[in-house]
């Protein structure tokens, strides 16, 4: 008796394949005395943003300054005009959102 093969060799497709991506972003609040965050301007971004000193910055985006002063060299974070660091590139970097609240 001869046996048919081709049903043998035949492979269903493969099914459907799903891909759920899960994106999220940390909103980080900067709660501030009645003097407010001090506002400088940044070159590299061109306007007005945060300016964050650098023990400022490693407390709140849970970082090491070594680390800080690397990725500032490294350019990836901005100085501004007052010496400290740009709050825009660090949300950038970071990947957060940066909200100023007085009180």
């Amino acid at each position: 008796m001869v046996r048919d093969n081709r049903l043998s060799e035949y492979q269903a497709p493969p099914p459907p394949r799903t891909e759920i991506r899960i994106e999220t972003r940390t909103t980080v609040i900067i709660r501030t005395s009645a003097g407010g965050v001090r506002r400088a301007f940044c070159d590299r971004c061109c306007g007005e943003t945060a300016d964050i000193p650098m023990q400022n910055a490693a407390l709140i985006f849970s970082a090491v300054e070594a680390e800080l002063e690397l990725l500032q060299a490294a350019g990836e974070l901005h100085q501004t005009s007052l010496g400290g660091l740009c709050g825009t590139s660090l949300a950038q970097r970071f990947n957060k959102d940066v909200r100023e609240i007085e009180g």
